[in-house]
């Protein structure tokens, strides 16, 4: 039996794949043994036959599986001081959303799509953020610190960037230009999306 991939559990943060491990089988030739008891029957000889198995490798190891296991980016953003716990907590159900996600080669991601709609019903809550370079409260403020941070990890990952836009003033959690906006409400909304470019299916972790 080869081993495999068996689950992706992003709680576990410091192992999160499980791994199953490989099985080393075994084969007798059966042919070869039929014959040799033929040939004793027939010549009167009496006796005993000891099998003589070969051993199977399989062609996956667990060593093959987590080689193939590759952290290809890595972002953190710092929450400032003065983020109240409703606007930290808008980034960590952003994050929820994405913490455990899959996503196959040529996917592409939505974060609009992916966080929702940013109400009190999906869990968000009213909080400061930025809009048309003013700080003004509005359900799910602070989301822009996760797309950001996601944004600056695919970037890294050299992964395509489909849709970004940045603000339009200097924000807290990173430099001038290196972030992405997001916004959803009836009638505009502005995303950010990335595809994924590689041949292999990538894993998302994220967290506050």
């Amino acid at each position: 039996v080869d081993a495999k991939l068996t689950y992706f559990y992003p709680q576990y943060w410091d192992e999160p794949f499980g791994v199953q491990k490989e099985v080393y089988g075994c084969s007798i030739d059966i042919n070869a043994v039929r014959n040799q008891i033929l040939t004793m029957a027939s010549n009167g000889q009496s006796g005993s036959i000891e099998l003589q198995p070969v051993t199977i490798a399989p062609k996956v190891t667990e060593a093959d599986v987590r080689k193939n296991i590759t952290l290809i980016s890595e972002c953190i953003t710092p929450i400032d001081k003065s983020s109240t716990t409703a606007r930290t907590d808008n980034i960590r159900v952003a994050f929820s959303r994405y913490n455990g996600k899959e996503v196959l080669p040529g996917e592409t991601i939505s974060f609009n799509k992916v966080a929702g709609a940013r109400t009190m019903e999906t869990g968000f809550q009213m909080a400061i953020e930025y809009a048309n370079g003013l700080s003004v409260p509005g359900w799910g403020g602070g989301v822009c610190q996760a797309s950001t941070t996601i944004y600056k990890a695919a970037l890294c990952a050299n992964l395509d960037i489909v849709s970004r836009i940045s603000h339009s003033d200097t924000v807290t959690y990173t430099e001038f230009g290196q972030d992405a906006t997001v916004y959803y409400a009836s009638g505009r909304k502005i995303d950010f999306s990335f595809r994924n470019n590689t041949n292999s299916k990538i894993y998302i972790m994220a967290r506050v």
